[in-house]
């Protein structure tokens, strides 16, 4: 796992990874778009797959692993949505929280709020949105 990245950082790392991968996915996309819009022109599962092969953390499917009810409580729903993100679950190792937009200061943000260690997980933006 990466640590906290900018928004910046996240894309353009993202970015670097597609453009190694497949340049084709590109064409015709503005790249200083803000992220939000470059991933509703490259499409939610492309660019979700492909953060996940650079690293940015583990796909999780909220259809077939929801998030445990009684973690919603560790994360207030307003920064919830001002984020993206959703609590998903809480280990030993800290509590999982699935971003729609992984590498943002959302991570941070969040890391500084809870009590424990955070845990990225990614899925669609559309998934995460309550």
């Amino acid at each position: 796992m990466h640590p906290p990245e900018t928004a910046v950082s996240f894309r353009d790392r993202v970015l670097q990874h597609i453009a190694r991968r497949h340049p084709e996915l590109l064409e015709g996309v503005e790249l200083t778009l803000p992220e939000a819009q470059i991933i509703r022109a490259i499409g939610e599962e492309v660019y979700i797959r492909f953060a996940e092969e650079a690293g940015f953390g583990k796909r999780v499917d909220l259809t077939e692993h929801p998030p445990d009810p009684n973690v919603a409580k560790e994360l207030n729903d307003s920064i919830a949505r001002t984020h993206n993100a959703l609590p998903h679950h809480l280990d030993p190792s800290g509590l999982h929280v699935v971003f729609g937009y992984p590498g943002s200061s959302a991570i941070e943000t969040i890391s500084q709020i809870v009590t424990h260690p955070v845990r990225p997980l990614i899925a669609p933006p559309s998934e995460v949105e309550r």
